[in-house]
């Protein structure tokens, strides 16, 4: 019965064992995980030992306890104690469990360093958003800004000058021509040309009578002062403008261009709108018209006519039936050879000259030694120097009525005409205001102006050292039976080799008062013939 009892009360003490040391166990385990996250061992004096982390190697065995069995480290963490046993024949109060020794300190895990440690989930960058650019259009240049369009990409040879729809390299007579080609495509809008400063631009072959091809849309051309010349032996104009064309030339110089002794325009043929600014023509020859043949409207400002030629009528320009504005321009040792109009020949037409035109050194084989006018001219600030004709007209001939000349604020000096008037002969209407003639000479009669069948009118204007050579009027000879005149002008040093060293009226009668003869007390009868009205007059010249 005791022994019974003594069994149970055994059994009880052991069950007491083995439960206190599964507890301890378990708290063991518990201190050791929480030592496992903290920076050195845990637990408290002679607790067990901190268990490595999973991902360590495993554990080598540790020290047999006291009861000799030993304690196991299962491959996937702590060590799990074995279950000892109770100590066999100890006394039943004192047999208590034993617990698990403390491993030695070789067997400790040392710290995992602390890159080892798995960082935080929120110090992990974000790829996308804060390390790698996001492809947008901002980091990557776009295609359009970067890469060049083609037009601007591929720029022509030579940039095109302001205002210039073509730049034609210096003496390629090929692109000129193409260009020229390519304007009278595009219509009426006016498309200019620009050539090369200063180049030459030679033509030795011509598509028909033309070294370009003809003008039928409105182009302009700056030359920018180069020359257009014709080369070798074929015979061809530059240029030819139809009736629906417009030429604009400019700062250029046009020479040795001829179409030979049957055709007009040496170096232009125009039935449309010609405009010529500050162009010199030199050297071109034609039928009519030396440098240029006009049937439609012509303008001329600045440049210059030299030594253009002729075999019939207008050694520089040939105006037919159209009009004509000329300003500031020079024509010098022009000539036609074979008629009339060394200069210029006007056949019924409008024309003005103005603004300083100078006519020097110009001749004709018959009349007009400057410029022949069958039409309506007008002249103010415009000289006639040293111009000659065979014929009549050293300066113009202006022909019958309804024909007129009209000139102002111009001068006469030294022109020759071998027949009748020196500076002038007229056979339309006559009007001379504010003008100078000084030692112009003809062979026959009217050393500066001689007028026959038409109207004259002379006011405030001077005659000095005019000469009639072969017969009267060393100033004014007037053939007409119409009502003339010349008033409040200066006659003076004016000589006839026979009658009206000043004045001589054929027929009818000669209105000449108040005019100065150049002496105090008026005319003589070597100044006029009786025709001539010579009172009252001035004892000074009003000019």
């Amino acid at each position: 019965m005791l022994v019974a009892i003594v069994s149970i009360g055994t059994l009880a003490v052991l069950g007491s064992s083995v439960s206190n040391s599964f507890e301890q166990v378990n708290n063991a385990l518990s201190v050791s995980i929480a030592d496992a996250g903290s920076d050195g061992p845990g637990g408290t004096p002679g607790g067990p030992t901190s268990v490595p982390p999973t991902n360590q190697p495993t554990a080598t065995p540790t020290e047999e306890s006291t009861s000799g069995a030993p304690t196991s480290v299962p491959p996937g963490g702590s060590p799990v104690p074995s279950a000892t046993n109770s100590g066999s024949g100890g006394g039943g109060g004192g047999g208590g469990s034993t617990d698990t020794p403390e491993p030695p300190e070789s067997t400790e895990t040392p710290e995992p360093p602390e890159s080892t440690e798995t960082p935080e989930p929120t110090e992990t960058p974000v790829p996308l958003e804060t390390n790698t650019p996001i492809p947008t259009a901002t980091n990557t240049p776009v295609p359009p800004t970067n890469t060049p369009v083609p037009p601007t990409n591929t720029p022509t040879p030579t940039p095109l000058p302001v205002g210039c729809d073509y730049s034609i390299p210096a003496g390629d007579t090929a692109a000129f021509r193409a260009a020229v080609t390519s304007a009278n495509n595009n219509g009426s809008s006016t498309d200019t040309i620009c050539l090369t400063a200063g180049s030459t631009y030679s033509f030795s072959s011509a598509s028909g009578s033309n070294a370009l091809p003809q003008v039928s849309t409105p182009i302009t051309v700056k030359g920018n002062g180069a020359t257009l010349e014709r080369s070798g032996g074929d015979t061809f104009r530059m240029f030819n403008v139809s009736g629906g064309g417009s030429l604009t030339l400019e700062s250029m110089t046009i020479r040795n261009a001829t179409i030979g002794s049957s055709n007009n325009g040496g170096a232009i043929y125009s039935s449309g709108t010609l405009t010529l600014t500050s162009v010199t023509f030199s050297g071109n020859s034609a039928k009519s018209g030396g440098a240029v043949y006009s049937r439609g409207t012509l303008t001329v400002t600045g440049g210059s006519f030299t030594s253009n030629t002729v075999n019939l009528d207008g050694g520089a320009i040939y105006i037919n039936e159209g009009t004509a504005s000329i300003s500031g321009v020079t024509f010098s040792s022009n000539s036609s050879s074979g008629d009339d109009g060394g200069a210029i020949y006007i056949n019924n037409s409008t024309v003005t000259i103005s603004g300083g035109t100078s006519f020097t050194n110009n001749s004709a084989y018959d009349k007009a030694g400057a410029i022949y006018n069958s039409g309506t001219l007008t002249l103010s600030d415009t000289s006639f120097t040293g111009n000659t004709a065979s014929g009549d007209g050293g300066a113009i001939n202006s022909s019958d009525s309804p024909d007129s000349l009209t000139v102002s604020s111009s001068t006469f000096t030294g022109n020759i005409a071998t027949g009748d008037g020196g500076a002038i002969r007229n056979s339309g209407s006559l009007t001379v205001s504010s003008s100078t003639f000084g030692s112009n000479i003809s062979g026959d009669d009217g050393g500066a102006i001689y007028n026959t069948t038409g109207s004259l009118t002379v006011t405030n204007s001077m005659f000095t050292n005019n000469n009639a050579t072969g017969d009267d009027g060393g100033a004014i000879y007037d053939n007409s039976d119409s009502s003339n005149s010349a008033n409040d002008s200066c006659f003076s040093g004016n000589t006839a080799n026979d009658d009206g060293d000043a004045i001589y009226r054929r027929s009818g009668s000669f209105d000449a008062e108040d005019n100065y003869w150049g002496r105090a007390d008026g005319a003589t009868s070597a100044m006029i013939n009786w025709r001539v009205d010579a009172t009252p007059y001035r004892s000074s010249c009003p000019n």
